[in-house]
């Protein structure tokens, strides 16, 4: 991947505070009305079948997947498919520490929804590393 170092780490670090507070702060009720408010959007602009769950887990895959995405560009060295045990492991973990100590319980279609977004980040690596355009120097 051609992207600089130095973004890759501005992008993580955003990602990580952003999925830190999701994950930690006592704010379901306030991630349950952006949900409700998804739900009814889509609803109104005629997606159909979508509800508040839908998007809980969909914003679970997508929480898992791009940090995934980033630490595998930005650690080439680390085989690939080592990242996805990486983060069924976190995940696992995140599920036990929100149900252990947090005022939120844990669930197993998070841990599920987090495992697939694991899944997902590694895919996007490779499929993007198998497609990328060669090198201008490679072409002459």
């Amino acid at each position: 991947m051609h992207i600089r170092r130095p973004v890759l780490i501005a992008l993580l670090a955003g990602w990580a505070i952003l999925g830190l507070g999701v994950v930690f702060l006592p704010i379901g009720k306030q991630i349950g009305q952006v949900l409700a408010w998804l739900a009814r959007t889509s609803e109104s602009v005629g997606v159909r079948g979508l509800d508040l769950y839908s998007f809980d887990f969909m914003l679970n895959v997508v929480l898992f997947a791009v940090p995934v995405m980033l630490l595998a560009t930005m650690w080439p060295h680390v085989p690939r498919w080592l990242w996805l045990p990486l983060g069924v492991v976190a995940s696992f973990c995140i599920e036990m520490v929100q149900g252990a100590f947090l005022p939120r319980t844990s669930s197993l279609l998070d841990w599920v929804a987090n495992s697939l977004g694991a899944l997902v980040g590694v895919a996007s690596v490779l499929l993007l590393e198998r497609f990328r355009p060669a090198p201008a120097a490679e072409l002459s």
